[in-house]
Order: structure tokens, then C-alpha cells, then sequence
């Protein structure tokens, strides 16, 4: 329903969502870490060449920092929420450092992280 835990429950996927689109593209081209959710983009999201990039900027322009009232006006943002993403209320991630090849030190960072 509209109303109650339902609408609670579906105001947690659509946050999950957005954090798996912040997830996405928290990683800069200068930072010293990459940034991996664990659920692939749909396939039809990967149709050309440099769709991670495409798929970045329209994050960065249309969801990032906008309010939830744009982004349920938006048909393109609305069905990239629908479609990607977890279906649960976990978002599941890798970081990895650039510059670490060790293992230990990875461990290290990801303690860090968690």
C-alpha cells in the first residue's frame, strides 16, 4: 500500500537506490580509490562505448543533490532508480585503492571502510 510500512519500505529502496548511485560515482579521476557496487548496471545501460562515463554525468546532473520531487518528475531518472541498483535495503560495495597492491593493506582499508 501507499500508506504505511509500504510506503516506508519503498521510501528505503528508493534511498538504497540513490546511495547505489552515489556509490557510483563518490570516486573521482584524481582520488586515490575506486569505488565498485556489487550489482552490475543493467545490460541495456551498456549498449556503447563509454557508457560508465555517460552514465556518471547523468547522475552527477540529475540525481546528485536534487530534490526527491525532481527526481520523480524525471522519466529517465525514475526508470535508472527502477532499474538499477539493489532489490533489497543493502548496498553492497568494493573499494579499492589505486596505489595498494598488497593484501594486508587492502584488508587494512577495508576495515577501515566497514
Amino acid at each position: 500500500s501507499n500508506r504505511g510500512y509500504g510506503r516506508i519500505l519503498g521510501q528505503c529502496i528508493v534511498t538504497t537506490k540513490l546511495y547505489y548511485a552515489m556509490w557510483l560515482t563518490i570516486a573521482r579521476y584524481d582520488d586515490p580509490f575506486e569505488c565498485f557496487p556489487l550489482q552490475d548496471v543493467p545490460v541495456h545501460y551498456q549498449k556503447k562505448d563509454g557508457y560508465m562515463k555517460d552514465l556518471k554525468e547523468m547522475i552527477r546532473r540529475k540525481i546528485a543533490f536534487q530534490p526527491m520531487a525532481d527526481l520523480y518528475k524525471d522519466r529517465e531518472v525514475k526508470q535508472f532508480l527502477r532499474d538499477c541498483g539493489p532489490d533489497t535495503i543493502i548496498n553492497t560495495f568494493l573499494v579499492k585503492c589505486r596505489d595498494v597492491e598488497e593484501a594486508d593493506e587492502a584488508n587494512k582499508t577495508a576495515n577501515c571502510i566497514s
